[in-house]
């Protein structure tokens, strides 16, 4: 074993400082979460695996901003900020982070600071707006962000703020209005959906299936542009897993498939 293993609950777990992580994520190098997590609470690391975006993930949605050239992305639920941070060290892109939740606001702050990238994040604190109060952005980020309010408080992070199914609806309707009237060529990029209907003027121009959810960027173009056919907008329903569960994803209608672990 060298220095940067220590064995943990009978494996061996990697150490390594945030300059070795930000080196080895910039090199295109695939991590196992808890190298990354270990630089959050107790709380937060426990939770990881159900409510906030896997490393490998993020990373890949890194690679789609710098593509696609996106100056500005906004992640809604945005939890501890471990998303915006891996985009923010991937890329050169201006993050906003939207979080309801003020202790996770502050942790996500002080993770920004730690890997240095705190002058390219910011953390909103409070739910969303009504229509024409979101942060405007090149590009939006959902890993099912409302599914929170449609599960038992066993399921859910906390109680510290409101969750009920009147609110998911809210929540997913006001999405739905907001992607409806964005501007042309706004990516929308979502894993395992927001619960509502992707806009048929949307079309997928990027697709990942390896991981455990569908991992898929949009981009909104004139109606007359866009396919007709809503067949692909249509995810199938998975089995419950310790996973963000899947309300809804895209199509004519929503589905309640998996557990909607995570909800801003």
């Amino acid at each position: 074993m060298n220095d940067n293993e220590v064995t943990a609950v009978g494996q061996r777990t990697l150490l390594l400082s945030c300059e070795e992580i930000v080196d080895r994520l910039r090199r295109g190098k695939r991590l196992p979460d808890h190298v990354f997590d270990r630089f959050l609470s107790k709380e937060a690391r426990s939770a990881s695996t159900r409510f906030w975006t896997p490393l490998h993930v993020a990373a890949r949605v890194g690679a789609w901003v710098r593509e696609l050239g996106m100056d500005r992305l906004v992640d809604v639920g945005a939890g501890t900020g471990k998303f915006c941070v891996i985009v923010s060290l991937v890329t050169d892109c201006q993050v906003v982070g939207v979080e309801q939740r003020p202790h996770l606001v502050r942790e996500a702050r002080k993770l920004a600071q730690a890997f240095g990238v705190e002058q390219r994040i910011e953390f909103v604190c409070g739910a969303l707006g009504l229509r024409g109060q979101w942060p405007r952005a090149d590009a939006y980020y959902f890993y099912n962000p409302f599914g929170e309010n449609v599960v038992g408080t066993a399921s859910q992070l906390d109680q510290t703020v409101e969750l009920n199914p009147r609110r998911f609806q809210r929540d997913v309707e006001m999405t739905e209005r907001f992607l409806q009237d964005a501007p042309l060529d706004t990516v929308v990029i979502d894993y395992n959906g927001f619960g509502g209907t992707m806009p048929a003027s949307y079309e997928v121009i990027c697709e990942n299936r390896a991981a455990p959810f569908l991992l898929r960027a949009w981009k909104k173009r004139p109606d007359d542009a866009s396919a007709t056919d809503n067949s692909d907008r249509v995810v199938s329903q998975h089995p419950l897993r310790d996973c963000r569960m899947g309300v809804g994803d895209r199509g004519k209608s929503r589905d309640t498939g998996r557990t909607p672990d995570r909800g801003r």
